[in-house]
């Protein structure tokens, strides 16, 4: 992207519109706070979604930390977004991807496995790292070193082309982290 302080800002902006819009229409489902912090050394904006006193939870007896979204400026071109079950959790999920990797995505084999089965011609892909979405919002269920997801899109005479792709080392890596989750529970 050309300027990431000015699109954190603008999608900071679009999520206050959307807000706003939905406590002029009478519904306020969540307490939404904005904030902006240093995490990791690093610009972020917060945005903190708890449900609304006395909301209906699926677990009463236990209250939840509030989840959200965080949306950080690692380098002028580069904003890291992340959706967090516990913004608690902000500062270690930030300082991951804040710090230079050792290696770098071009040598990733599990990023070329699912870059193969992408089409040639591509405009856009987007990865998604499974492992690490599930790493930072949940410690009862881990999934091993899998290939991310994808999504590419391409622009056609006549409409666009998109492509989700789930590949199937992906499923069988979460299918054991299910049953290695299932077996733990059924064990206590």
């Amino acid at each position: 992207m050309d300027d990431a302080p000015a699109f954190v800002a603008d999608a900071t902006g679009l999520v206050k519109r959307i807000m706003a819009e939905a406590w002029v229409a009478g519904e306020e489902p969540a307490d939404v706070k904005f904030e902006q912090r240093q995490l990791a050394g690093k610009q972020t904006q917060l945005i903190s979604i708890a449900d609304k006193k006395g909301a209906r939870k699926s677990d009463a007896s236990k209250e939840s930390p509030p989840g959200g979204i965080v949306l950080t400026v690692l380098d002028p071109k580069t904003v890291l977004v992340g959706v967090l079950n516990d913004t608690g959790r902000a500062e270690p999920f930030v300082k991951q991807y804040a710090e230079r990797p050792a290696h770098t995505l071009g040598a990733s084999v599990q990023l070329k496995k699912t870059a193969a089965l992408l089409p040639d011609k591509l405009q856009l892909a987007a990865y998604l790292n499974f492992q690490a979405m599930t790493a930072n919002n949940r410690d009862d269920f881990k999934v091993p070193e899998c290939p991310p997801l994808a999504l590419s899109l391409r622009a056609l005479p006549d409409g666009v082309e998109a492509q989700f792709v789930i590949p199937f080392d992906t499923l069988r890596a979460v299918f054991e982290a299910a049953n290695a989750q299932t077996k733990k529970s059924e064990a206590k």
